[in-house]
């Protein structure tokens, strides 16, 4: 994820520090399926994105399984992070633990799932 103002004349800039990103970390920036969003910009702005290869993408913005806003984000963005809670539940062979054992599952791994995404929205 890379934020800054972007202008014609900084496309090539973006694009050499996502260059420098690849050398450093060993991996290849794929634009095909990259994306840039623009908040609060002008007509130039949506102008300049397609000299960067990748597709223009409104809000809300799902990245690495965190819906991005500028709003607080509704019940229906979060609506999968309670389905991918609801479904470790069935899975579970809860009968065969004592409630002692129970518990120590949900505070690991329940509390665990919505973790990173709680951080993100703490913010």
């Amino acid at each position: 994820m890379l934020f800054c103002h972007a202008t014609e004349s900084d496309v090539t800039v973006v694009k050499e520090i996502l260059d420098l990103f690849g050398r450093a970390s060993g991996l290849k920036v794929n634009y095909t399926k990259s994306s840039a969003t623009v908040l609060h910009g002008d007509q130039t702005t949506h102008e300049t994105i397609p000299s960067l290869g990748c597709a223009t993408a409104g809000l809300p913005v799902t990245y690495l399984g965190i819906p991005l806003t500028v709003r607080r984000p509704s019940a229906g963005q979060l609506q999968p992070l309670v389905d991918k809670v609801t479904g470790h539940l069935p899975t579970w062979k809860a009968w065969l633990m004592n409630q002692a054992g129970r518990l120590a599952l949900v505070k690991s791994v329940l509390c665990a799932i919505p973790v990173h995404q709680l951080l993100a929205f703490a913010g």
